[in-house]
């Protein structure tokens, strides 16, 4: 599983800016670690200390560990989920980012981590648009709804940000 880093800001034909994206949170995740992830705290993902970029990667490969063994269909695998999502369920994201990067241009996975806190790491689980504006949000909700998978309707405005 080869998701897409935290990027934040882009490096376009020698302009440095944001471009044009909407993001959508899909869940927010907790998922238990054993022990050596690093550290408590939020996560800086564009830190200059090596240790708290060691922290990081080490957090993200305990994160797509746990993703690809739900993929497997591991029977320990396991992710609490936030209360305030579109998803509640990591086979539903899967299958709703494969419509997404198959239907919509511009459209990736994306993996963010939040922090981690008593042997927990927190992460949200998002599809990325690049390219979308505002204007288009109810097209982009009408496109992903094609996909066919049961989502909670009523958390669209707060988990749907344009940049």
């Amino acid at each position: 599983m080869a998701d897409t880093l935290f990027t934040g800001t882009r490096k376009i034909q020698g302009f440095t800016g944001k471009m044009a994206k909407a993001e959508l949170i899909l869940y927010m995740g907790i998922c238990g670690v054993i022990s050596g992830y690093g550290g408590e705290g939020k996560f800086m993902p564009h830190s200059c200390n090596p240790r708290e970029k060691e922290r990081y990667l080490k957090c993200m490969a305990v994160v797509i560990e746990k993703l690809d063994a739900i993929a497997r269909g591991d029977p320990w695998a396991h992710i609490e989920y936030g209360i305030y999502c579109i998803l509640r369920n990591e086979q539903k994201a899967a299958a709703l980012i494969e419509f997404a990067e198959t239907n919509i241009s511009g459209a990736r996975k994306l993996i963010e981590l939040i922090g981690a806190c008593h042997g927990v790491i927190q992460f949200y689980r998002k599809l990325e648009f690049e390219g979308a504006e505002k204007g288009s949000k109810q097209t982009l909700i009408d496109k992903l709804k094609e996909s066919g998978i049961e989502m909670r309707e009523n958390y669209w405005e707060s988990s749907l940000i344009f940049a």
